[in-house]
């Protein structure tokens, strides 16, 4: 989230946060347990599950999240989708 009022605006237009905020909290909870099940021996599933969990977070309270946190969930999401994941 932007420190200042500047950018909030961009922030709530980014195509990452939109596709994020669309998808409930309980969803992004499942993918995270989905991480750190069936990828936990990865090297950053850790820091995986501790975006979809911030992300879930961010959308259970209304609040926007910021860019670059939402295009890193997107990609776990679309990747989660590609390899046949039921969300």
């Amino acid at each position: 989230y932007t420190k200042s009022g500047e950018g909030i605006v961009d922030v709530e237009e980014d195509e990452n946060v939109i596709y994020c905020m669309e998808i409930p909290g309980t969803t992004w909870t499942n993918l995270s347990h989905r991480i750190d099940f069936f990828r936990g021996f990865d090297r950053n599933s850790s820091k995986e599950v501790s975006q979809c969990n911030s992300m879930a977070g961010f959308v259970n309270r209304g609040k926007i999240p910021s860019k670059s946190l939402a295009a890193a969930c997107r990609a776990l999401h679309e990747r989660a989708l590609e390899d046949g994941w039921k969300l």
